[in-house]
């Protein structure tokens, strides 16, 4: 702290230098730099010599104003940083959600096809309409909507609903509450069908 008696920085750009500096990279030993530089004013301001003591009186006020500034910008980068990192994860988390819901749809919309294709007069008449879902613990609740080709050549629009269990690997629908077909097997079916 000796040192600092012999510090003379007259230019407030310079002590803002300081003050950043230390700021940034390591608070407690800026503090405790500006503290000693504090000490060192403080006694000289109890100096005989009144433009001693004037001009130690100012320079102490300006470092504490500097320190007060500095910590505040400080504290406010923090802020800023601490913000866009939340901001940052929520885009993240935002975008793998709909990413897992793009690909939930793909599945869903091929799977259901996969359980109605063998019930229909023309398969390649089937025209899906939506498919929607909902996911309670293990079970998915899904509601399909399509149309397809009848025997006489119109469209009928039909609505069928299941139960996707994960938990027991089977698939039921909630019309006819029996067990339509393995899971297993459905998913090999539609993997198959990819390749």
């Amino acid at each position: 702290m000796d040192v600092l008696k012999n510090i003379h920085i007259t230019s407030k750009e310079e002590k803002k230098s300081i003050a950043e500096r230390w700021i940034i990279n390591e608070f407690e030993s800026f503090k405790e730099l500006a503290n000693g530089k504090i000490k060192y004013l403080e006694e000289k301001k109890e100096s005989d010599n009144s433009k001693i003591r004037v001009k130690a009186q100012k320079e102490l006020e300006e470092w504490n104003l500097i320190i007060d500034e500095t910590r505040k910008e400080k504290e406010e980068l923090e802020r800023k940083k601490q913000e866009r990192k939340e901001r940052l994860e929520m885009e993240r988390l935002e975008k793998e959600k709909k990413l897992e819901k793009e690909r939930i749809d793909k599945f869903f919309n091929e799977f259901c096809y996969l359980l109605i294709k063998d019930d229909l007069r023309e398969p390649e008449s089937y025209r899906l309409d939506y498919v929607h879902y909902h996911k309670s613990g293990n079970k998915y609740y899904i509601s399909h909507s399509f149309r397809a080709k009848n025997g006489f050549g119109g469209y009928n629009k039909e609505l069928k609903k299941y139960e996707f269990n994960f938990t027991d690997d089977e698939l039921k629908s909630d019309v006819r509450n029996i067990v339509i077909q393995k899971k297993i097997e459905l998913l090999e079916q539609l993997i198959k069908e990819r390749n």
